[in-house]
């Protein structure tokens, strides 16, 4: 699982600054690496991109 949200993490930055035929060939490989749904991977993608890194 660690795997698959540091490569979520590599792609959010490009979907997230993409036009919309572009985020459907980001959505298109990380399907193809992780074995999600387009749906999940757009989820996974988006709460990436919202996620906060907390230091203590």
């Amino acid at each position: 699982m660690a795997t698959r949200r540091e490569i979520t993490k590599k792609y959010a930055s490009d979907y997230g600054k993409s036009s919309k035929n572009a985020k459907g060939l980001v959505l298109d490989e990380l399907v193809a690496v992780t074995g999600w749904s387009r749906a999940n991977a757009r989820r996974a993608l988006s709460t990436a991109r919202k996620r906060k890194v907390l230091r203590g």
